[in-house]
């Protein structure tokens, strides 16, 4: 019973990576308020598809990430174009040996939105846990 449950698993990880697609991107911090919990107001510019997007991102502790103007360069995986509500986890850190990235872990059921790119902050940031809220830009940013 254990091998079927650990293959179905297995399966559903290969279809859903199947589908994923891969594009470079770049992640530029906005001010935004200030209140508590932190809320932080991010535009991601997804270079290949030429889409760009609002991610707000409201913490659930107290810990300062990163503010305007900071930026940030990397890739993006997706099953989708983000849109709409996310629970999301952020890392500034080395955990995968090397360079410090930031990583930017956005899931809800049947879709998922990963960023990672070069840091943004001199803090160490482990698993912080935010709910995220993610919509498309006009070309003028609004």
């Amino acid at each position: 019973m254990k091998f079927i449950s650990l293959l179905s698993a297995v399966l559903a990880f290969a279809l859903s990576a199947a589908y994923a697609k891969r594009e470079r991107a770049t992640l530029q911090f906005f001010p935004a308020p200030r209140r508590f919990p932190p809320e932080y107001r991010i535009h991601a510019n997804l270079l290949e598809s030429g889409t760009s997007h609002e991610i707000i991102l409201r913490t659930k502790e107290p810990n300062w990430l990163a503010g305007y103007p900071e930026e940030t360069r990397g890739v993006v995986d997706y099953t989708e174009l983000p849109r709409g509500q996310y629970g999301a986890i952020i890392n500034d850190n080395d955990a995968k040996g090397g360079d410090k990235t930031f990583r930017i872990d956005l899931a809800r059921a049947g879709a998922e939105f990963h960023y990672e790119g070069t840091s943004v902050t001199d803090k160490y940031v482990d698993d912080l846990p935010a709910d995220g809220y993610v919509r498309a830009l006009n070309e003028d940013g609004y």
